[in-house]
């Protein structure tokens, strides 16, 4: 069955924060001057938005039966009446929320982070597919947490 994409790439996000990376290094390195205080502040901000775009996020794709989360050169296979849970997280870059996926199988818990993809009705399609296998699955459209956790 064919399957369909999920999550976006965040392209053009990461293109920025590169460019911002290689800005920020040219100016620390051009200043010859002592470290700003406020300069040493902004060092965790921004290691946390890196972590946030490159790592944090999972590479989601989906069919009529099952969820395919590619992580470290493999792939792990959640069958969709596994799925528990769907949740906006509260971290967003720019108009694009980063949500959550909860799914237990033989009392085990996962989670798998995403950005769903612009200009798409994969995600709404994804979420009609999982109701169907599923009827006791939670949808949450806002949430004040960062759900690190799993």
């Amino acid at each position: 069955m064919e399957r369909k994409k999920l999550s976006s790439p965040i392209i053009a996000e990461k293109i920025f924060v590169v460019a911002t990376t290689v800005m920020f290094i040219i100016v620390f390195f051009e200043t010859k001057t002592s470290i700003h205080p406020l300069f040493l502040l902004l060092i965790p901000i921004y290691a946390g938005i890196y972590y946030i775009i490159f790592y944090l996020p999972d590479t989601l794709e989906y069919n009529n039966d099952a969820l395919y989360m590619k992580r470290k050169g493999s792939e792990v296979v959640i069958e969709l009446k596994h799925i528990d849970t769907i949740k906006m997280t509260s971290i967003m870059i720019g108009h694009r929320s980063l949500w959550k996926i909860k799914y237990s199988y033989n009392d085990e818990t996962g989670a798998a982070r995403f950005y769903p993809k612009y200009f798409s009705s994969s995600f709404d399609d994804f979420c009609r597919k999982v109701r169907v296998k599923n009827a006791k699955l939670e949808i949450v459209n806002f949430s004040w947490s960062f759900d690190f956790d799993i």
